[in-house]
């Protein structure tokens, strides 16, 4: 974007550009603005503001701003009241203000972007109801009722289904409730009621594939036993929709939660009871069958931590949030508190846990007290900034996986060697608990602070390979945003790999198979499968790898076409031929176009986990081969026949002539010389024999008994022209 000059400082909507011809303007009507999107230019006008996105082509330096980052901010914003509704927050919240969660995209350049307020309201079961007294609801009937328009229809109270009727209650005391165990029942209605506290203890998580926030909240249930209850409460962010059937009651309280959406789970650390031993947990989605099958396990891990100085065994576990994981290698990274002998100040010891055995990798204490971690799952480095012992805050790189084999196994690694990457600006005094994000393929993090402590958030944009950072506009986030959760919608972690593209699509010698060659590993035709419901691949059936088929399962129509009928064969995961039938038309300079959808690439990772590409939807043009010789003609047949047999005339044994090169025969004379229409007789037949082959040449010819005359010789000649370059001609008598 180019400043706008003086002469629109005083304007509404005011930009100044000349982008690809078009001219500059000092304001933007209707006119215009169809003008510049018609050329392929889009305008998105905020107040006293215009953004101007073109085409990479056209301004490529816009790459180092946009870069394709999908980071997204759930809010927790501190709202006053709306003095109009007279409701009080299911009678658990006083006074004059309250907590909304707010969802919105932030970008270093153009926030605050509008956003929309999260859905507080949880399904917390099924309960029968004693309605005492018809004062404290109010009901409403619909035909189409479903639980989000009962919830919106209560507002911010209790509300309660059942089939077409919606009930709010207004006192609860007058309607005690007992819960159902199992499937609801015909007379039992389900409840829907807003959280009364967010954990502190874990930010905000993101399941990428289903496009779903998860929270941990806190519910006080009234008329229950077991009255504070725990819950994952899961919302459609991106379309501002409640996901009530994937919101799940907690057994325990679990902290330092992230979502593994490599395997469709959230894992996290919780405590067999209050002071009770430290636990490591996995809450394992599934929702293949069409409804949600959700497990929940515990593993005790406290006597594997030996780090020293941790304070874990003490009965001290951290419930900070900071929590990460390293989708490819199944590895779990979080923190719990430690102290030094050399210092008084409470730092971190990074426990590494791997997710499929259940066992700590790595504990190590640092000299440093973070405040966030963030993996980046390609490079398996881990990152993270804190304060060190002087009380000096820094960016620091703090561990690194390998896949290592030994003695035929093949394990993770873990090494923690801390190594500073700078110093944060004076600007950081204040930080967020793991209100952080990261993006894998740019390695770039983000995280939040502040100026002062009562001053507004602000974000730090990090860039871990150049050690350098960026501030971003005071304005990214609003001022009454008490704690944000970072989160990159994108993380391009599965689908990291490139589409296999065509090295080259090329004929043998012989003119008889077109060999492709792919750049990297293919599945061989095997479509990547969703075993858990999530909508990301998860695996492949290997017996879906072919080896030898139609060529229309991996070519598409335009070029089976050419090639009606032909069978590939594979002969490894990157290179397969096309065997070419005489009726085949396609030559060389033609299109070898894959078909959409079906050749992936895809690599299993130690932890299990699947990476694939996007289906190749490449194309090359057909070569010629490396190697083109000179046609070599054979002719089979009888020297000395009877006039009354037949004379066949075989060229078949010719070669080198690319499979579908010109056959030409023709009469070259006779000994004697016989009479003009006699050898007119012979030639006209023979043309017909070649125009009754139609496009492909005739490599055989018969003259049929009774047409040659006896005591005669005749001179016959076979011209073959090469498929690959018509002036590669060979004539044999």
């Amino acid at each position: 974007g180019v400043p706008a000059p003086e002469a629109c400082k005083g304007e509404e909507w005011c930009a100044s550009w000349d982008v690809a011809g078009i001219a500059p303007a000092t304001s933007v009507d209707g006119t215009q603005l169809n003008t510049l999107q018609a050329r392929g230019v889009h305008l998105s006008m905020a107040t006293r503001r215009t953004t101007l996105f073109v085409p990479c082509l056209l301004l490529s330096a816009l790459l180092t701003v946009v870069n394709g980052f999908e980071v997204f901010s759930e809010q927790q914003r501190l709202v006053l009241n709306d003095p109009t509704q007279a409701v009080d927050f299911n009678n658990t919240e006083y006074g004059t203000t309250h907590v909304d969660d707010y969802w919105a995209k932030i970008d270093i350049n153009y926030s605050p972007l509008e956003g929309w307020n999260l859905f507080k309201h949880v399904r917390i079961g099924c309960f029968v109801v004693q309605w005492l007294t018809p004062v404290a609801y109010v009901e409403t009937f619909n035909v189409e009722m479903d639980a989000m328009k009962c919830v919106q229809f209560c507002n911010r109270t209790q509300a309660y289904l059942q089939q077409q009727a919606c009930r709010c209650g207004l006192d609860e005391v007058q309607l005690p409730m007992i819960e159902v165990q199992g499937e609801c029942t015909d007379t039992s209605w389900e409840v829907f009621r807003e959280y009364d506290y967010r954990s502190s203890m874990s930010p905000s998580t993101y399941d990428v594939s289903r496009r779903v926030v998860y929270q941990i909240v806190t519910m006080r249930v009234p008329h229950v036993e077991d009255s504070i209850r725990y819950y994952i409460h899961a919302v459609n962010a991106l379309e501002s929709r409640p996901k009530f059937d994937y919101d799940t009651r907690l057994d325990r309280m679990v902290f330092n939660a992230v979502w593994d959406f490599g395997q469709s789970r959230m894992v996290a650390l919780s405590l067999s009871d209050w002071g009770g031993s430290l636990d490591f947990t996995i809450v394992t989605f599934n929702s293949t069958t069409g409804s949600l099958v959700v497990r929940q396990n515990y593993y005790p891990i406290e006597g594997q931590i030996q780090a020293t100085g941790e304070l874990v065994t003490q009965g001290l576990a951290s419930a900070d949030g900071l929590g990460t994981v390293d989708i490819l290698f199944g590895t779990y990274y979080t923190v719990v508190p430690a102290v030094l002998s050399t210092s008084t100040q409470v730092v971190h010891t990074i426990v590494a846990i791997d997710i499929e055995t259940k066992r700590v990798l790595k504990s190590v204490t640092l000299p440093v007290t973070l405040m966030n971690l963030q993996m980046n799952c390609l490079t398996h480095v881990l990152y993270g900034a804190g304060q060190d012992l002087t009380d000096r805050y820094a960016y620091y790189s703090l561990c690194e996986a390998v896949n290592a084999t030994m003695g035929g196994v093949t394990q993770i690694q873990v090494n923690c060697d801390l190594s500073e990457l700078g110093a944060l600006p004076s600007q950081v005094n204040h930080m967020y608990l793991q209100s952080a994000s990261i993006d894998h393929q740019y390695n770039y993090a983000w995280f939040t602070y502040k100026e002062e402590a009562t001053g507004r958030p602000l974000i730090l944009e990090y860039h871990q390979d150049s050690k350098d950072y960026v501030l971003w506009n005071k304005e990214s986030l609003p001022e009454n945003a008490i704690y944000s959760s970072m989160i990159q919608t994108a993380p391009r972690i599965i689908f990291a790999l490139y589409p296999p593209a065509l090295r080259y699509a090329r004929f043998n010698t012989a003119g008889t198979k077109i060999f492709v060659a792919f750049d990297a590993f293919t599945l061989r035709g095997a479509i990547p499968i969703d075993t858990d419901g999530d909508e990301i691949p998860d695996s492949i059936n290997e017996n879906d790898k072919a080896t030898r088929g139609p060529c229309a399962d991996y070519l598409d129509t335009f070029t089976m076409k050419l090639i009606p009928d032909a069978m590939c064969q594979w002969t490894t995961d990157s290179d397969f031929f096309i065997e070419i039938e005489p009726t085949s038309t396609i030559a060389p300079g033609d299109l070898a176009r894959i078909k959409p959808g079906v050749i992936y690439s895809g690599k299993q990772t130690p932890s299990g986990v699947w990476q694939f590409s996007q289906p190749s939807s490449d194309f090359a043009v057909v070569e010629v081969p490396t190697d083109i010789p000179m046609p070599v003609v054979e002719i089979g047949g009888l020297s000395y026949i009877d006039s009354c047999a037949e004379l066949v005339l075989d060229g078949s044994q010719s070669r080198d002539h690319g499979f579908r090169g010109t056959f030409f025969w023709a009469l070259n004379g006779t000994s004697p010389e016989k009479p003009e229409p006699h050898i007119r007789q012979l030639q006209k037949l023979l043309e017909e024999i070649m125009v009754e082959s139609g496009v492909v040449s005739p490599q055989v010819i018969r003259i049929p008994p009774f047409l040659l005359q006896g005591d005669t010789v005749y001179v016959f000649s076979l011209t073959v022209t090469s498929f690959w370059n018509p002036a590669y001609v060979t004539t044999q008598y």
